[in-house]
């Protein structure tokens, strides 16, 4: 909490908030706890929106010694969420296929709107769109602490599984 000019207190913003003060963070984070995530998807959708999954710009910021080079693709000289997602040629067409599940029910979704969850589904359709997002960034991002690459195959079966499909 801190205090303002006239004495009120408001909680102070968190390091993402204050990187893109654009976010509606309060639904993002309400999305990233919705009632019928298992704790796997909440984990994994938690570390998504604080940035705190171990991107190469990530590990460099806390051992400034490690490249911040994607490790799978070798061309991309920073490796930030989003080239993890939807530019790493180990994950794009993966992640195209999850991101396209989820425009099912919200169809502005874009990759950049993805990653903070800015998602724009009605109920009944919130919780499906969301555990299309986190099924798919699960995926992909264990594969990825693998070194290997996921195939967009393996995504839909895994949508299929874990969606209820």
């Amino acid at each position: 909490m801190e205090e303002d000019e006239e004495g009120r207190r408001t909680y102070r913003l968190c390091r993402v908030e204050e990187l893109q003060p654009g976010v509606n963070w309060g639904r993002s984070f309400s999305l990233a706890r919705i009632k019928g995530l298992s704790p796997d998807h909440k984990s994994v959708l938690f570390k998504l929106l604080h940035q705190l999954l171990l991107t190469g710009e990530r590990v460099h910021r806390l051992q400034p010694n490690k490249s911040p080079a994607c490790s799978l693709c070798r061309t991309a000289p920073l490796d930030t969420l989003q080239h993890a997602f939807f530019q790493c040629d180990a994950n794009m067409s993966a992640a195209g296929v999850m991101l396209r599940a989820a425009q099912c029910y919200s169809p502005s979704l874009s990759p950049v709107g993805l990653l903070p969850l800015e998602v724009d589904a009605q109920d009944p359709f919130t919780l499906p769109t969301v555990v299309f997002i986190a099924t798919g960034i699960e995926l992909i991002w264990t594969n990825r602490m693998k070194s290997a690459v996921t195939s967009p195959a393996a995504m839909r079966a895994e949508l299929e599984a874990r969606a209820g499909l």
